[in-house]
């Protein structure tokens, strides 16, 4: 009886190592998951900057653009009736 009981304690202990290894391997495919995903925010809020610096300088053009065509506006006018 003594060796079927250490038979399935060895099973178990087996199974055990197994599972912790399993559970080490899948702390470190979350690591790296969240490794990743840190570097996509942050290359995200890199983006989201930039997007805001073009949209704002896209603002400024549209008004120059705006004013440009205002003060073309009469030369524009008086170019027709010369």
């Amino acid at each position: 009886m003594g060796d079927r009981w250490e038979g399935k304690l060895g099973e178990v202990d087996d199974r055990v190592r197994n599972l912790m290894r399993e559970r080490e391997e899948m702390q470190g495919v979350i690591k790296n998951l969240e490794d990743l995903k840190r570097e996509m925010e942050g290359e995200a809020r890199e983006l989201k900057q930039k997007i805001s610096q073009q949209a704002h300088e896209l603002d400024l053009t549209r008004e120059e653009i705006k004013e440009l065509r205002a003060t073309n506006k009469g030369l524009d006018s008086t170019k027709f009736t010369q």
